[in-house]
């Protein structure tokens, strides 16, 4: 019996029209890891770069980090010993009964874990996955049992 951990994050918005601003793909990315020494490397890193100068308050974000810091995190990244998958789901091609949040979310962490799982795990490993929240602005007012 082995651990597995599992991070994921999403990324696009439930915005199902053609509008300005709504998203084309909804993406869902899993890290999935035997330990969490990857996180102590990252947490290590955040140190190296206070000590540098860098402004690292906030969360690592590649879009929002300066391009040395983002350098820094992607070159530590390539070293360590992680798995990295995303589904993206194009929102107009989702049949209609799928055009809530609620909905959309649940199918697709099924449609990820589905071809991820059996990758990752057998049947006798213990997973843990950890999401990150959707915020409010995001996805309305659902309970947090999906």
């Amino acid at each position: 019996m082995a651990d597995r951990f599992v991070f994921a994050d999403e990324s696009g918005n439930f915005d199902f029209s053609l509008k300005k601003g709504a998203s084309r793909y909804f993406l869902l990315t899993t890290v999935t890891m035997d330990n969490c020494r990857p996180g102590d490397a990252l947490a290590h890193l955040r140190r190296q770069l206070t000590w540098q100068g860098h402004d690292v308050s906030k969360p690592f974000h590649a879009c929002e980090d300066t391009p040395a810091v983002r350098d820094a995190v992607f070159q530590l990244l390539k070293t360590l010993p992680i798995r990295i998958d995303a589904t993206a789901l194009e929102k107009r091609k989702a049949e209609p009964h799928l055009h809530s949040e609620l909905a959309f979310y649940k199918m697709g962490w099924f449609l990820h874990f589905k071809h991820l799982g059996p990758l990752v795990t057998t049947h006798q490993d213990r997973l843990l996955v950890v999401a990150a929240a959707l915020a409010p602005r995001k996805r309305g007012r659902y309970s947090t049992k999906l």
